[in-house]
């Protein structure tokens, strides 16, 4: 009987892969002051991810395909890149 060893990281490391993609991961966000409610967002999501609430988007993670055109076409610029902590500071340890 042949002993399987790294189980985990068989299949040529998908499990490091998707705990990298987890750290390094971006993502839409609203700043909640800055929304006026126009639903921009929501009409141009092609996912259709992001639905009014209280004059407010709000973004569903589990449709959203991070495209961010919600983004790109909020007209407030209420829509923002959200970036892990960990991404964050390789990027400012880059541009040092």
């Amino acid at each position: 009987m042949a002993v399987r060893r790294g189980h985990l990281f068989t299949s040529k490391g998908r499990l490091v892969s998707k705990v990298l993609e987890k750290l390094l991961d971006s993502r839409p966000k609203l700043k909640e002051s800055e929304c006026v409610g126009c639903a921009k967002c929501e009409s141009i999501c092609p996912a259709k991810a992001i639905v009014m609430k209280d004059k407010k988007a709000v973004i569903n993670r589990e449709k959203c395909i991070r495209c961010f055109c919600c983004q790109e076409f909020c007209p407030t610029g209420a829509m923002k890149v959200h970036r892990t902590w960990i991404a964050r500071m390789l990027v400012k340890s880059k541009t040092k």
